[in-house]
């Protein structure tokens, strides 16, 4: 079971795709000698999860590119053998921290507790001042989203999940849940373009772009570090004239500083920002 999740963890699909069912009624192995030689190698490894992990992430299987092959789809349509890593979003935990990342906001120092432990016993949305803020308590879920730490160290009460992590598929909290569900729906792309959050980071990012490449940086030079940031990729020829054709709308009239943070706001608001491949 332990070796399932940290395969369904890597490769985005367990070898059983059922996770949470081992049982009659459950699936069956898509590779059950697999599935019994890591179970085997794990346990005798002495349960070590950080060797497993490392025997998975070196495998060639995990190196694999996610390009589509017409011949491997006709044989294993559902690529349950791995002839290609499949593309996955990035879970909600993970876009949050990624946008704050490269907005140069993320805190990555382990938080002190829970806010919510700290505002003591009592009904989440009663109308209750934070001690220090003066925000009141049924506003906690916003001010949650207003702190720049790992989203592992956010405070999650039930029936209360910040929308950074409920737009993107967040488990329900009071239920075990051993795999996400996985949209794509109208609301993700909406909440990327429109929710403050992220006109607060794509303003920052813009800001990180232009320090870093002052007036007499070339814009071509200020798109390739944008998309290093992002993409963590230089920009093709195409992006490029595409970027310069963009910029090209303003001449002079709005600030450079409006027109970068509509640019990163866009970058943003992108599969490829939300997605592995």
């Amino acid at each position: 079971v332990m070796v399932n999740r940290v395969w369904q963890w890597l490769f985005g699909q367990g070898l059983v795709k059922t996770p949470d069912n081992f049982g009659t009624t459950g699936g069956t192995p898509a590779n059950a000698a697999l599935l019994d030689t890591l179970a085997v190698g794990f346990r005798e490894s002495g349960w070590s999860v950080k060797k497993l992990l490392r025997e998975l992430v070196l495998s060639r299987a995990y190196q694999l590119s996610s390009n589509y092959d017409e011949k491997n789809f006709t044989a294993d349509p559902e690529n349950e053998l791995i002839w290609r890593m499949n593309k996955r979003r990035l879970d909600a935990e993970s876009i949050r921290d990624a946008i704050l990342v490269v907005s140069g906001q993320l805190d990555s120092a382990p938080q002190p507790g829970s806010p919510i432990a700290e505002r003591g016993n009592g009904p989440i949305g009663e109308f209750r001042q934070f001690p220090d803020a003066g925000v009141p308590e049924d506003l906690l879920v916003e001010a949650a989203t207003l702190t720049k730490a790992r989203s592992v160290y956010l405070p999650i009460a039930r029936g209360m999940v910040p929308d950074a992590l409920a737009v993107f598929d967040f488990a329900e909290p009071g239920f075990v849940n051993g795999r996400r569900e996985v949209t794509n729906v109208p609301a993700q792309a909406l909440y990327m373009l429109n929710s403050p959050t992220l006109a607060t980071a794509a303003q920052m990012l813009a800001e990180r772009v232009l320090t870093a490449h002052p007036a007499s940086a070339s814009q071509a030079q200020r798109v390739q570090f944008a998309y290093g940031l992002v993409f963590a990729r230089a920009p093709s020829e195409v992006e490029q004239n595409a970027a310069a054709d963009f910029f090209a709308k303003f001449p002079g009239s709005p600030s450079a500083d409006t027109i970068w943070t509509s640019f990163c706001r866009a970058l943003l608001a992108s599969a490829e920002f939300r997605y592995l491949n």
